[in-house]
Order: C-alpha cells, then sequence, then structure tokens
C-alpha cells in the first residue's frame, strides 16, 4: 500500500493543473500586518514561478494579535 504524502499530491496537482487551494493559518506575520508585501505574497510568486501551469489559491486567514493562538 502506498503511503500517502500531502506535500508530494499537492505538487503533482501543481504540475498537471488540478486546481489547488491553500490556507494560511497565523498571527500577524501571516496576516502581512504593516507591509506592502508579506511573506504569502512572496509564497505565491515562488509557486507560480516554480510551478507555470499551477491554478492555485492562496487564502490568507491571518489575524493581526498577539499569537495565532489567540483566536482558537
Amino acid at each position: 500500500m502506498e503511503k500517502k504524502i500531502k506535500p508530494v499530491n499537492t505538487i503533482r496537482k501543481l504540475l498537471s493543473g488540478v486546481p489547488v487551494i491553500m490556507v494560511a493559518l497565523g498571527d500577524s506575520l501571516t496576516y502581512g500586518w504593516m507591509v506592502d508585501k508579506g511573506y504569502l505574497d512572496f509564497m505565491g510568486e515562488m509557486i507560480g514561478e516554480e510551478f507555470p501551469d499551477a491554478r492555485f489559491s492562496l487564502i490568507n486567514c491571518g489575524m493581526p494579535a498577539g499569537t495565532a493562538l489567540a483566536h482558537v
């Protein structure tokens, strides 16, 4: 039985053009508080460069606060 490794499955989807939705959870760093361009913007650019035929969406669920756990 083949063991499923989620990053490998996601990479396969990105390579094949299957739509991929990625959700980022976190605090103000994830949200991109007080910056023009946050790390999710850079991540989206890098994914687009590495997988030019990919169809993907990045959903930012970051919450600017002291810690990500404050919202759980």
